[in-house]
């Protein structure tokens, strides 16, 4: 999208006061997506340096920009905004977890689009009925959920593993989850677990989950972790699945750092835009 504006712009002859593009996923993915990578390549080199300002949302992103050689002084990290009291407030709201064979062993929880980036496909084939004594929820639609529910099938995942659907307000479930599980492929920074963390809920990702790993050392290390491999990543599901709750009444508090909340976020864009802060 930034490079059809771009083009835009040049077949126009427009040339605006400012130019802010916004890269929010990794470049990496872009270039695997397409067979004419030299010619993604040469239009970030080209089209980036127009730009006055690139905002990313991690530094994976802008690490990955800079290779492409593109200038690192026109690049600034912006998070993406979190309205920690609004999800809060949500997540309070009553609601009814599917039926599972037995309801009583700890729930795990994975939100997102049912496509291939989200990694849905290698979460399931992780999930072993005899070796993870939990039920696991899958909140979302998608193209790949007829694939996916004929995997639980194959694997005896049946009345283990559940699909919801999409849901407007997903943070009930997630504030009655042990964990909330992101198995990306690949992610610029992806908002669930921001919110997941702003509810004090664990996360568990994979190391291609993008800009989560800019919070090691920002968050408590039992709270967020980032799973090297595949195993490392069943590992931290056993875990949680055998072992009782220990939570307590701290799962609740917000273990979010204050430069992602909305209000820091918003500030910061105005700044980018370059207009003055906003009053209060």
């Amino acid at each position: 999208f930034n490079f059809v504006v771009m083009l835009g712009l040049f077949i126009a002859r427009h040339k605006p006061g400012k130019i802010i593009l916004r890269e929010a996923n990794t470049p990496s993915s872009t270039l695997r997506s397409t067979s004419f990578g030299w010619i993604y390549r040469f239009l970030y080199q080209w089209l980036y340096k127009y730009a006055d300002c690139i905002i990313c949302n991690s530094s994976q992103v802008k690490n990955e920009l800079v290779a492409l050689n593109v200038n690192s002084e026109s690049i600034k990290i912006i998070s993406n905004p979190v309205d920690v009291v609004s999800i809060r407030q949500q997540s309070q709201e009553k609601i009814e977890l599917p039926s599972f064979e037995n309801p009583k062993l700890p729930l795990l929880v994975s939100i997102g689009r049912l496509t291939k980036q989200k990694g849905f496909d290698r979460l399931v084939s992780w999930f072993d009925p005899v070796t993870m004594p939990s039920n696991l929820l899958i909140i979302g639609d998608g193209p790949e959920k007829d694939t996916l529910e004929a995997l639980c099938k194959k694997k005896g995942l049946k009345g283990r593993v559940s699909f919801l659907g999409y849901q407007k307000n997903p943070f009930p479930f997630i504030a009655k989850a042990r964990a909330l599980l992101i198995a990306s492929h690949w992610e610029g920074l992806p908002s669930i677990g921001l919110e997941a963390l702003a509810l004090g809920v664990k996360v568990i990702a994979t190391s291609t989950s993008g800009g989560l790993t800019d919070l090691h050392g920002q968050v408590p290390a039992n709270i967020l972790i980032i799973a090297e491999n595949e195993q490392a990543f069943i590992e931290e599901m056993k875990k949680i699945s055998q072992k009782p709750d220990q939570t307590s009444s701290s799962k609740h508090l917000c273990c979010l750092p204050e430069r992602f909340h909305l209000d820091q976020v918003v500030s910061e864009y105005r700044s980018a835009f370059g207009l003055a802060r906003a009053p209060k």
